[in-house]
């Protein structure tokens, strides 16, 4: 038992001894091992740059084009709120009347309606039916005017 207590004790004490030895070598041979390892890791590192570079690239054209689209929207926002102030003149006032008369002439057409400076009619008024401008008023008496018609 002596024995095998004393071939423990030098077996621990060579093995010390030799790790001690070929220590500084491992370290040496493990230095390219890890250079590789850092190298791959590098090139895994660029890889994923480079991925996420083309994802940024695609993401900043389609913001591009929303901020383009942001730009028109606010200034056609601007229009129509500076529409929305508009300042209307005074009250029109309109006079609804019947034709009384149609002259239904070749070249110009007139007619008579049955409104005049009473009702407070005046030259050069326009004239407006349900389909829209009819004409202008080119004369006008009390009761009754005359109205050329553009049509």
């Amino acid at each position: 038992m002596l024995l095998s207590k004393a071939e423990t004790i030098v077996v621990e004490k060579v093995s010390t001894v030799v790790v001690d030895v070929f220590a500084p070598i491992m370290d040496v041979l493990s230095r390219p091992a890890a250079a590789v390892n850092d190298a791959v890791k590098t090139v895994r590192g660029l890889a994923d740059l480079r991925d996420e570079n083309i994802r940024l690239t695609r993401e900043n054209e389609r913001l591009l084009i929303w901020q383009e689209a942001a730009r028109r929207l606010a200034s056609q926002n601007q229009a129509l709120q500076s529409l929305l102030d508009f300042k209307p003149g005074p009250k029109s006032q309109s006079i609804a009347t019947r034709v009384i008369a149609d002259s239904g002439g070749a070249f110009v057409r007139s007619v008579v309606v049955n409104a005049g400076d009473r009702d407070g009619v005046r030259k050069g008024q326009a004239a407006v039916s349900g389909a829209g401008l009819a004409g202008r008023v080119a004369d006008r008496g009390i009761q009754v005017c005359q109205n050329f018609a553009d049509y």
